[in-house]
């Protein structure tokens, strides 16, 4: 997460040392909080809208996501994406805030 939402900014051999530990005690957790942070370093290089949106109200806001789309597409629309599809499984999602999904843009 940036430093002016409160976070440490940390680089990514920070994030897998500090996985490391954690899974010494619980793979489980280790797992969830590796996908999480790593959702939430995505968001961290999304535009200032994105990261407002995400930890402008609630810097302790957590992000979970999942790419594993089965059948996804989208297509455009005046204003944006339509997306449709199905994603079976997000790990951390019932500890998440915020939630990223991928899909194709064709």
């Amino acid at each position: 997460m940036p430093r002016r939402f409160g976070g440490f900014e940390s680089d990514f051999r920070t994030e897998i040392e500090t996985t490391r530990e954690l899974a010494k005690g619980c793979g489980s957790t280790a797992w969830a909080i590796s996908l999480i942070n790593t959702c939430s370093w995505m968001v961290g290089l999304a535009d200032d809208r994105a990261q407002q949106d995400v930890w402008g109200e609630n810097p302790d806001a957590r992000v979970a996501g999942t790419f594993a789309a089965a059948g996804s597409q989208s297509r455009r629309v005046r204003d944006g994406l339509i997306v449709s599809g199905r994603w079976g499984w997000c790990s951390g999602c019932l500890h998440a805030d915020w939630g990223l999904i991928g899909f194709p843009i064709v």
